[in-house]
């Protein structure tokens, strides 16, 4: 069951499942990347297997959060905001309810970890004048998005 409870002053931490938030979160990272979602999803099923109904009651929580997450992340991907953060946060959730979602959070990881280093690579071989340019530009781009963005919606 999801409660709140007191772990020291001036600390809270959340419980779901016999874990708090931290340790779930902790164990994610920890994962080896390619197969901490199916990981993920098959410490959930074994842990669904005990089918307590406080099993049951923090997984119905745990699904409306993550449908809440996907609502809000479809709500603010039509307007400035950070609809990314939302669809990863209901994709995380979710992935441990279903394996195909969990293999193709993995499969995604790997993908995305080879673009991020090919993009690390080309960043540093930039000269130091180009990437203050290219900041300013992108910063450029993001307001005027803003700006046209708030226009439409506003008339």
């Amino acid at each position: 069951m999801l409660f709140v409870r007191n772990a020291g002053i001036n600390r809270l931490s959340v419980t779901c499942m016999g874990q708090t938030l931290q340790q779930r979160w902790r164990g994610l990272t920890a994962g080896q990347p390619g197969r901490r979602f199916e990981d993920r999803y098959a410490a959930a099923r074994k842990a669904r297997r005990s089918g307590s109904w406080g099993h049951r009651l923090t997984r119905l929580l745990l699904l409306v959060v993550a449908l809440g997450a996907l609502v809000v992340g479809l709500v603010l991907a039509f307007i400035p905001g950070p609809a990314v953060v939302f669809f990863f946060l209901a994709a995380t959730l979710l992935a441990a309810e279903s394996r195909g979602l969990a293999r193709l959070l993995d499969w995604g990881e790997v993908k995305l970890r080879i673009v991020w280093k090919a993009a690390r690579r080309q960043w540093a071989e930039i000269p130091g004048w180009r990437r203050v340019v290219l900041m300013i530009l992108g910063a450029g781009i993001s307001a005027a998005s803003a700006y046209f963005s708030y226009q439409l919606v506003a008339n």
